[in-house]
């Protein structure tokens, strides 16, 4: 929940693509580990897509996919 909550800069409990590439390589210091841009696009897309695979619909901001709450961003974090 820390590392989403530094993420997550504007505190609306989403995050979009932008927010997580540039936030998450400052919050565990991706200047010395090599992880590609596209490996996170990867696992941001995979995870902002789980209501719709799962068939869900609980979610506050179902409508808008184009970011990910916090149960999605522990899958991200799983698949990167």
């Amino acid at each position: 929940m820390k590392l989403y909550k530094a993420i997550d800069l504007n505190g609306n409990g989403m995050i979009s693509f932008n927010e997580l590439v540039v936030e998450f390589r400052k919050a565990i210091n991706l200047n010395r580990v090599e992880l590609k841009d596209h490996v996170i696009k990867l696992g941001y897309n995979f995870a902002k897509d789980l209501d719709t695979r799962w068939g869900g619909g609980n979610s506050n901001f179902n409508s808008n996919d184009a970011f990910i709450e916090f149960k999605e961003f522990r899958m991200f974090l799983k698949y990167i």
